[in-house]
């Protein structure tokens, strides 16, 4: 017997999701209308979203990297981040010794002189600023504090001959707003040891760079969350320091409080965090879920489009949300990593004193 030799090779659009889950309804997917169909994928889009409340997806929590400026104690988070999982605060080492270069004009120097006053401002587009380490150095995260806004898409590259060229933080990307004073961290997926590194600028923009960090190993340690009122009852938030907490705000746009406030503009808080799952989008696009939620999603949405589809069989409906109840549970139940889990009671000495007699 032979089999297919293939796993996961076939994927799903949005409407044929949307075809399995009418199907289920009693209703042939190629007969929906236009209407039926968009409204369709709006209840897949809030089936989507409703996994978030039951659980965590862990293909939806991933790392970010967000700079402090001096002073700072408030971080915008990006759109779509639920909740915070784990929030640790880098020392970042800074390259030194080595010798700077700019290929479009602007002192490359001020871009790695630690000096927050100065900046390299090329006079061209698509230009690189680069670092000569002298020996070779292994660079596991990049840093870049902008002095003007501009639309740019650099890319970080190193090179062993100062020659030829590779990406070091290889992924995919679109020309993107820069903000002025803004810190942009990448770490490197997998660190390479050379001699040259340097930014790169590709998309017709022009680099003017405040700093530029090319960062090896660096130490991180954690920070302590603080809930709601014990951050809001701290008597005097704008203290700076090195932050060593910090209360995550769940507004429409999350954000984040840190105590004490940054006194340092160099290192970075590295955020894992548990975000929205992404919108259903075209209907030519492939839902993000691994295939083993295949069945949990169609079930669930055949269940929610029970009640929308004119002429549907709403006999089914209780049959249908009992097969999207036990799907959900059997992907939950798997949706898990099998690491070790560790307690560690923090047990101190206290006093007990007993009123109304001895016990």
């Amino acid at each position: 017997m032979t089999t297919s030799g293939l796993i996961n090779s076939q994927s799903y659009d949005v409407i044929s999701l949307l075809e399995m889950a009418a199907r289920r309804c009693g209703q042939l997917g190629g007969r929906l209308s236009a209407e039926e169909i968009i409204d369709g994928k709006n209840e897949l889009t809030m089936t989507m979203n409703s996994l978030i409340n039951e659980g965590t997806p862990l293909w939806t929590v991933d790392k970010q990297i967000y700079g402090l400026n001096i002073n700072q104690n408030l971080v915008q988070f990006t759109s779509g981040t639920v909740d915070i999982q784990n929030i640790l605060y880098r020392f970042n080492n800074l390259p030194s010794g080595g010798v700077a270069s700019s290929s479009a004009g602007g002192i490359a120097e001020n871009a790695f002189d630690q000096n927050l006053n100065t900046a390299c401002t090329q006079n061209a587009p698509n230009g690189n600023i680069s670092y000569d380490f002298l020996t070779n150095t292994t660079i596991v995260t990049v840093g870049m504090l902008m002095n003007s806004t501009a639309i740019l898409n650099p890319i970080y590259e190193y090179s062993v001959d100062g020659i030829t060229w590779e990406e070091s933080v290889p992924t995919a990307r679109v020309p993107a707003t820069f903000s002025k004073g803004q810190w942009y961290w990448q770490d490197v997926t997998f660190p390479q040891t050379a001699r040259y590194y340097r930014v790169r600028e590709t998309s017709g923009g022009t680099l003017d760079v405040v700093e530029l960090v090319f960062g090896t190993a660096a130490n991180e340690i954690i920070l302590s969350r603080l809930n709601k009122d014990d951050y809001q009852n701290l008597p005097f938030k704008n203290q700076t320091g090195r932050p060593l907490q910090y209360w995550f705000d769940r507004q429409i746009t999350p954000q984040m409080w840190v105590w004490p406030a940054s006194m340092y503009s160099f290192n970075s808080l590295v955020v894992w965090r548990r975000r929205e799952l992404q919108d259903a989008g075209e209907f030519t696009n492939t839902l993000e879920f691994p295939a083993r939620w295949l069945d949990t999603v169609v079930f669930t949405l055949a269940a929610r489009l029970i009640y929308i589809l004119p002429g549907a069989d709403l006999n089914r409906a209780p049959i249908l949300e009992q097969k999207a109840a036990a799907a959900r549970q059997l992907a939950w139940t798997e949706e898990r990593d099998n690491s070790p889990l560790y307690f560690s009671p923090m047990i101190g000495g206290y006093t007990h004193q007993s009123y109304g007699g001895s016990r």
